[in-house]
């Protein structure tokens, strides 16, 4: 099977062609332009916030405009404009630099030039913000903001930009001849504080995690996180079981010596991604099978040696849970799965006993690193599922390679399985066992 990625863009959360979303209020752009403007037929979910996303690639400047009147852009408006250099929020839909709000003029805050892209405009009323990013709807992945001047009337309606309040219709335009053809996605609700990444029992966080937003419980997650999260979160998701207490020193040793399983499976992976690269290597032994609820089977303990590391890749907009058994490990977040993105935005470190997850809409496109030295393994386990609306089904993990060129591009994985997991725990005990016998090193204490 070709390992390319296929060139059609997979919907990872519910999105619409634009033509699906279009009335048919068409006309040209009020500032002459050679382009027109659209108007979706869908409005936000709630009046006066929410996110509209758009998925494209364009060399063209384009706009996001929201309206609180169906088919017409004048009036009180909020425009995004995003041109060659750069980003702006106006409060008209013209070209007048008195409409400005804010502007970003910086090319890393404009246009991608003819590369896949989500652009998206956040609208929240109600904390007088405006947010603009690409890739994930993230806080954190804000490239402008424009917070709402502060008025002296103690009555809500009568501050500056109240109007806004009101806002709840769509319109999309652009400048360019070729086509135009975003998937949109909307949301109900504003970017505002982006969702913990470390999952705690709701019996033991604090006041003081809840105010700071240093974590979160799994009932604030996807009906897809609660059930894996059901799955593997217990107590006695362990390593070290009582039938086999040396589990985990055991694999260490199997990774370090010759001739051992781990150590001629990892050496058998190299080049798995691209040339030929050591470190770029783990393992995946699964646990059951593919119930066809997930990117390959859902559960898969992973074993990543000292200074080992993934490629950067996404998750098939799936929903996930990860724990970690054994050592610590480190997920590097990026924007989204591009050439162009290959510095992460942030990273997070997790150690033995600790829960992470990941959805199509937060933390989906990461690279997991094992930042301790050669000798020390970290074990994780990891599982997947759809979510429930997810009807495509994409199975497999897209990543970014480089070639001999040096030029970097998007591959697809088959979620594999190097070893199912009771044999590999038979093989690496049998190994284990007689290295005691042998004398070579004695059991743990």
């Amino acid at each position: 099977m070709s390992n390319e990625a296929p060139p059609k863009v997979r919907r990872i959360a519910p999105r619409y062609a634009l033509s699906e979303l279009l009335t048919e209020n068409r006309q040209l752009t009020p500032r002459g332009s050679q382009g027109e403007t659209v108007f979706l037929d869908q409005p936000l979910p709630v009046v006066g916030q929410g996110v509209v996303s758009l998925e494209l690639r364009t060399s063209d400047p384009f706009r996001i405009i929201l309206t609180p009147t169906r088919g017409s852009t004048a009036g009180d408006v909020i425009v995004l404009e995003v041109t060659a250099d750069g980003a702006a929020f106006r409060d008209a839909d013209d070209d007048d630099p008195s409409s400005i709000l804010a502007q970003a003029r910086d090319p890393g805050c404009g246009l991608n030039m003819d590369r896949l892209t989500s652009y998206w405009l956040s609208l929240d009323s109600q904390n007088r913000r405006l947010r603009y990013g690409k890739g994930y709807a993230q806080a954190q992945l804000t490239l402008l903001q424009w917070d709402y001047p502060e008025g002296g009337d103690e009555d809500p309606e009568k501050l500056p930009y109240a109007w806004t309040e009101k806002l709840q219709f769509v319109a999309v335009s652009h400048t360019g001849q070729g086509p135009f053809e975003p998937l949109v996605e909307l949301h109900p609700m504003p970017v505002v504080a982006d969702i913990p990444a470390l999952i705690v029992p709701s019996q033991v966080i604090t006041m003081d995690q809840l105010a700071r937003g240093e974590v979160t419980v799994i009932e604030n997650l996807s009906d897809g996180c609660n059930v894996l999260y059901a799955n593997v979160a217990g107590a006695n998701i362990q390593l070290d079981t009582p039938d086999f207490p040396d589990f985990s020193e055991a694999i260490n040793y199997s990774i370090m010596t010759e001739g051992c399983v781990c150590y001629e499976l990892l050496k058998s992976k190299e080049g798995e991604f691209g040339p030929s690269n050591p470190q770029e290597t783990y393992l995946r032994i699964t646990l059951g099978e593919n119930l066809g609820d997930s990117p390959g089977i859902p559960f898969v303990l992973e074993i990543w040696p000292g200074q080992h590391y993934s490629p950067i890749h996404d998750h098939a907009g799936s929903d996930a849970v990860i724990k970690v058994l054994h050592g610590q490990i480190q997920s590097r977040w990026f924007a989204e799965l591009s050439p162009l993105y290959r510095d992460y935005y942030e990273k997070f470190d997790l150690v033995a006993g600790q829960v992470t997850w990941l959805s199509p809409d937060y933390y989906q496109t990461h690279q997991l690193f094992n930042p301790a030295p050669e000798g020390f393994m970290c074990a994780t386990l990891q599982c997947y599922r759809y979510p429930d609306d997810d009807r495509e089904h994409y199975e497999y993990f897209d990543y970014l390679t480089q070639g001999q060129d040096g030029q970097w591009t998007i591959a697809r994985f088959y979620p594999n399985s190097d070893m199912d997991f009771l044999t590999f725990k038979r093989k690496i005990k049998e190994e284990w066992d007689q290295v005691i016998a042998s004398a070579q090193i004695g059991p743990a204490e």
